[in-house]
């Protein structure tokens, strides 16, 4: 009988310090900062109340994304305001993965600088206080992993100060992929310290109420969404197969008069205007078709950088004249089999308003972007010469090409930024 009593206290003593252990933690994780320690602290798996503290933090993870979700429901009378921009961003941050303690301060970063309202473009939204920097995305997924390995390690060992260039580089992921794809980032030593990675529904949650939706499409709207999380002005669109070709440095990235620079062919030979891709994208947005001439250059190869202000013009337009959230009738195109392309589209649309030569500051993508190969060792003969004199800031390898032998890149990569003596 005493046995029993005494077993039953235990029990309710335990239980006690179970309800006082979790109240404890919300008392005490009640900031963003807090939570982000409590993710990341490797003991927390090691205690105890593991369930209790695993409860709490995907509680804590729950809670930014419905708030997120809450934010881009108001997005369309909010989307002027730059306050609004760095709260997305803000929220986003707290639910991405990354390295931690280095730069960033816990999974909600504090604001960097002041700002002051009542400043705006010609578009009619506030103008971002983060002058001189860009932002980035890149939408991947597993089959791209080594391709997203060979970018990320060849950005973090040609860049030593990526972060004066780049506010964050944010990596979108299909969400059962996340976790796999930071771990495999994290054991190739590739992650920089500004690259988040985050998951596909976070960013785009209209893509759940879709089926039949191809992931070559989640990617290109990924590429517009990820529009409402970006706190500078310029955003740059990359792919899995681009990588680093050098030092990066404004001068790259923009032209004197603050225009970015940006990938362009002449369109007469280009084949996104060869091909109907152009014709059909119009038609099917229902947006005006360019007059096209000899003379006429469009925006051509990845990457791309993408003004903040035009794509909110781009999404006012398309919510004022659908009377919907504007992803959402993009998507609907999509899967209705209504093609259009978020580069042809960006463009199209910067041309009929007179916004995009104001904007953007056309250069050949030969010098901006040039292609290389593996084969006779090319790709090690690029990154091991010092000297950057006649080197495009980016290099891009073909994925369409199966005879690619991507393990050979990462080898290439390795020995050749060994050898600068970037790798300790």
């Amino acid at each position: 009988m005493l046995f029993r009593f005494g077993l039953r206290f235990l029990l309710i003593l335990s239980t006690l310090g179970v309800i006082f252990h979790f109240f404890s933690l919300n008392f005490i994780a009640n900031s963003p900062q807090d939570w982000y320690y409590y993710r990341n602290r490797p003991t927390v798996w090691l205690t105890t109340n593991k369930l209790v503290e695993t409860y709490h933090l995907s509680q804590s993870r729950e809670s930014y994304t419905s708030r997120i979700y809450q934010e881009l429901q108001r997005s369309y009378e909010t989307r002027y305001k730059i306050n609004q921009r760095y709260l997305l961003h803000k929220l986003l941050y707290a639910v991405s993965y990354g390295i931690q303690n280095l730069g960033h301060d816990g999974g909600l970063e504090p604001f960097p600088l002041s700002y002051t309202h009542g400043q705006y473009s010609f578009l009619g939204f506030e103008l971002s206080p983060m002058t001189k920097k860009l932002s980035g995305v890149l939408p991947v997924s597993r089959d791209q992993l080594p391709l997203l390995i060979n970018f990320a390690f060849s950005c973090k060992m040609t860049n030593p100060n990526l972060e004066k260039l780049f506010d964050v580089i944010w990596i979108v992921v299909p969400d059962v992929q996340l976790v796999e794809i930071y771990r495999a980032l994290l054991n190739s030593t590739s992650l920089h310290s500004i690259m988040r990675l985050v998951g596909e529904s976070v960013v785009l949650p209209q893509k759940e109420k879709f089926s039949r939706y191809h992931g070559w499409h989640i990617q290109q709207d990924i590429k517009l969404a990820i529009s409402a999380f970006i706190r500078t002005d310029y955003y740059l669109c990359l792919d899995a197969d681009i990588m680093c070709g050098r030092e990066l440095r404004y001068e790259d990235m923009f032209f004197e008069d603050g225009r970015a620079k940006t990938s362009e062919e002449r369109a007469f030979e280009f084949f996104a205007y060869t091909s109907g891709n152009m014709n059909k994208t119009c038609l099917n947005t229902r947006l005006p078709r360019p007059i096209i001439d000899n003379t006429t250059r469009m925006l051509a190869y990845t990457p791309i950088p993408l003004h903040t202000h035009l794509v909110y013009k781009l999404a006012q337009y398309f919510e004022e004249r659908e009377k919907e959230s504007w992803l959402s009738s993009l998507i609907r195109m999509h899967t209705r089999n209504h093609m259009w392309t978020e580069y042809i589209l960006y463009w199209v649309f910067g041309i009929s308003i007179n916004a995009y030569q104001r904007l953007h500051y056309g250069v050949r993508s030969r010098e901006y972007c040039r292609g290389i190969t593996p084969k006779n060792y090319i790709v090690q003969r690029w990154f091991s010469n010092r000297n950057d004199t006649g080197k495009t800031p980016f290099v891009n390898v073909n994925d369409h090409d199966a005879t690619l032998n991507v393990s050979e890149i990462y080898k290439q990569l390795r020995v050749s930024l060994s050898s600068r003596n970037f790798i300790s």
